[in-house]
């Protein structure tokens, strides 16, 4: 019987030396909303909140 995807993705993962806890990564989402000199704005901040409580 299959693996549930479930169970593969929420598997912790090796990726060279780089151990990640889950096999879901996400790119930066707030790259482009950053203030003059890449300084991060509330707006990032709401945005990185948002997705942790997803997780």
């Amino acid at each position: 019987m299959p693996t549930p995807i479930l169970e593969i993705v929420f598997t912790p993962y090796r990726l060279g030396e780089l151990e990640l806890s889950k096999l879901t990564v996400m790119a930066p989402l707030t790259r482009n909303r950053a203030a003059e000199g890449g300084v991060p704005t509330e707006l990032m901040a709401n945005t990185i909140s948002n997705v942790h409580q997803l997780v």
